[in-house]
């Protein structure tokens, strides 16, 4: 268990079942006890040298469903120091996604590419049994 902005994380280890499926060797990633929320992952290179840092913040609720998003998203190269900011300015929901992008069978695709701990799915079953979603009406920029 660790934290992250003040609030309690699950923080878990993957690593790639096949190493030539990705640039990376592994990932460590912090996510939110209430509500299963990936807030940061910490990107390793092939020789397990740290390489890249993304985290999510001002993450903010949604007054059309029970959900939260991000703001703001940042990632950083921490071997040649080169950052990305992403701020948010609008969220679009329930628009024309192709629905073959969000069955079953989508997400367990990009799951068989890593090897998730063992404990991985006890932690979302605790952290569904907690889920309590704030809903904000902060503007962008607020």
């Amino acid at each position: 268990m660790d934290t992250f902005e003040g609030l309690e994380c699950y923080v878990y280890a993957k690593t790639v079942k096949k190493p030539e499926d990705s640039v990376y060797g592994k990932q460590v990633e912090w996510v939110r006890k209430d509500g299963f929320l990936p807030v940061r992952t910490v990107y390793y290179d092939k020789e397990l040298k740290e390489l890249k840092i993304l985290e999510f913040t001002d993450l903010r609720g949604s007054s059309i469903e029970n959900a939260k998003y991000a703001w703001k998203i940042q990632v950083r190269n921490v071997q040649d120091g080169h950052r990305t900011e992403m701020v948010r300015l609008w969220l679009s929901l329930d628009t024309d996604l192709d629905p073959k992008y969000t069955t079953t069978d989508f997400l367990k695709k990009s799951i068989q590419l890593y090897n998730h701990p063992a404990d991985m799915w006890k932690m979302w079953e605790e952290a569904r049994k907690k889920v309590s979603f704030d809903v904000f009406d902060k503007k962008p920029g607020t």
